[in-house]
């Protein structure tokens, strides 16, 4: 099992769009799973997506997830994707992005 171009396709206030590309060879279903973390914090890694299951075998199929960071204080964050099926080793990838922002913007009044 490959998971690559694990990317943020976009990002606004509310999302971050994810996209990566899965490629198993088996015959079982493979279990991807979506989680975050706000580097710093004490707290594990926060679950907040589980993707259908896809049945193998599959090639170069493009996967897409949102994920919703409107409530998330500003900080830097870790996306964990965790690619999973009982015939071979799990895949594990991550990317590290921004969410909101430590510095106060102000409106200068002349």
């Amino acid at each position: 099992m490959d998971v690559s171009n694990f990317e943020i396709l976009s990002s606004d206030t509310d999302l971050i769009h994810l996209r990566w590309i899965l490629d198993y060879t088996g015959t079982y279903s493979v279990s991807q799973e979506l989680s975050y973390h706000r580097q710093g914090d004490e707290s594990g890694w926060i679950h907040f997506n589980t993707m259908d299951d896809v049945s193998g075998p599959a090639s170069s199929l493009s996967q897409e997830s949102s994920f919703a960071i409107r409530d998330l204080p500003p900080g830097n964050y870790n996306i964990r994707l965790t690619a999973s099926s009982p015939d071979t080793a799990d895949d594990v990838e991550e990317l590290s992005t921004i969410v909101g922002s430590s510095v106060d913007a102000y409106i200068k009044l002349e």
